[in-house]
């Protein structure tokens, strides 16, 4: 009888998931927000938070599950790492600039060499 092992599914974007995060580029933003926190620069770290970007008929919503997020002297602020620019995330983005909730900081690049590229406050 032979056993076969469960592929896991690729990320249809060519991302590779490591140590829990969905990309190289998330876990690197990841280590770099949790060494603000241990530097006391944040707190509350926290991962894949939901926003409610517009309420719709029938309790129907928008959301955007943000990758983190964490209080910044005393204001709660959001940060996504992004690494390609889909449809979605184009229109959630533009939501969001329209409600602006919270600050939001959006990095880009790769793992090795990423940077905070906007800041929407």
């Amino acid at each position: 009888m032979r056993v076969f092992a469960k592929k896991k599914k690729p990320n249809k974007y060519g991302a590779k998931a490591t140590g829990g995060f969905g990309s190289q580029l998330e876990a690197a933003v990841g280590g770099f927000l949790e060494l603000r926190e241990k530097n006391g620069e944040i707190t509350d770290l926290k991962r894949q938070q939901t926003v409610v970007l517009q309420d719709g008929p029938q309790n129907q919503r928008i959301t955007w599950r943000i990758d983190f997020s964490f209080i910044e002297n005393g204001v709660l602020t959001f940060a996504e790492a992004k690494g390609f620019e889909t449809e979605d995330y184009k229109l959630k983005l533009k939501l969001y600039r329209g409600k602006r909730p919270h600050p939001l900081e959006i990095y880009k690049g790769i793992a090795s060499n990423f940077q905070m590229v906007e800041r929407i406050e």
